[in-house]
């Protein structure tokens, strides 16, 4: 019964724990572009667009982790989206497609990030290709 109680009493810690470590990742609309363009993000960090007042925040359809939820943000509005899925979330904003309004996010460090990024590159549309390439170059650094 002890051992079931102190199994009980870990888990209650380790959670409180990852919570407590959970961050805040800040992207801002400036301009006519995400700064920064491409971020690295824990899973359970939150990303915060703001400053969005003539912009919003939508997901690339099939460029997100399976499972994930959505990006939808709000014209003008302050978005929070909770990163709960390790992975690749690759966003825009739709009124902006023409400047290349885009951005990254890499959530955790998934396997096989790289070829992520080459099947995304594979079938991206061409404003895509150039932060699919940054981020490419980006990851090594990142340990992935």
């Amino acid at each position: 019964m002890m051992k079931k109680v102190l199994t009980g009493v870990a888990g209650l810690v380790a959670l409180a724990a990852s919570a407590a470590w959970a961050g805040n990742v800040e992207i801002k609309g400036q301009g006519m572009a995400f700064a920064p363009d491409m971020a690295f993000a824990n899973v359970g960090d939150t990303l915060s667009f703001r400053n969005l007042a003539s912009h919003f925040v939508e997901s690339y359809p099939g460029m997100i982790p399976d499972g994930a939820t959505p990006m939808k943000s709000e014209m003008g509005a302050d978005y929070d989206y909770n990163a709960t899925k390790e992975g690749i979330y690759i966003y825009k904003c739709p009124p902006h497609m023409g400047a290349r309004m885009v951005g990254a996010v890499v959530v955790g460090k998934p396997a096989g990030a790289g070829a992520t990024v080459d099947k995304l590159m594979a079938s991206a549309p061409g404003e895509l290709k150039t932060l699919l390439g940054k981020l490419k170059e980006a990851l090594p650094a990142h340990g992935m």
